[in-house]
């Protein structure tokens, strides 16, 4: 064989062996790719998971005084020698553990009064009746207003009846 001959092999067998190798890393290079993609993909359901959990227990507190006193108002409808004086107390004082966890967890009423002008940011007319003299004037508030003592923005608007 003639040395051009020899050397041209020679050369082809190494560009082989590099196309080969390229071929292999360029393998490698989208294997390792798709792993990383799946690690992020398992990363990130793990971390909504982890939101989601830490939500349920960030309420977890709440929840519990809510049920507290759910079970004391359970109690009063279950007392079967329970008068009127004595539910009227069972539900007070129900309704006082209400208020300090509402106002522990930061949310605060928003004071509305007979008389005051209606504002449909912070209320809701659920009726509008003939009233010249307090025309726009909330006559009745049904439900108050609510929101969080630190943030903009209302949690639930107060249930008024309006004159108009």
């Amino acid at each position: 064989m003639s040395k051009d001959k020899k050397q041209s092999e020679e050369i082809k067998k190494e560009e082989n062996n590099e196309l080969e190798q390229l071929q292999q890393e360029l393998t490698e290079e989208k294997e390792r790719r798709l792993r990383v993609m799946a690690d992020f993909e398992n990363f990130k359901k793990r971390i909504e998971g982890e939101k989601s959990m830490f939500g349920a227990m960030a309420n977890m507190g709440l929840i519990q005084e809510i049920l507290e006193i759910n079970d004391d108002l359970q109690l009063a409808i279950d007392d079967s020698d329970l008068d009127l004086e004595r539910a009227k107390s069972s539900i007070t004082t129900a309704q006082e553990k209400l208020k300090a966890t509402v106002r522990n967890a930061g949310i605060e009423a928003i004071e509305i009064k007979v008389g005051d002008d209606f504002d449909s940011s912070t209320m809701e007319a659920i009726q509008a009746v003939e009233d010249e003299k307090n025309a726009g004037k909330v006559i009745a508030v049904i439900t108050s207003a609510y929101k969080y003592a630190d943030k903009d923005g209302i949690l639930k608007p107060a249930k008024v009846i309006v004159g108009k």
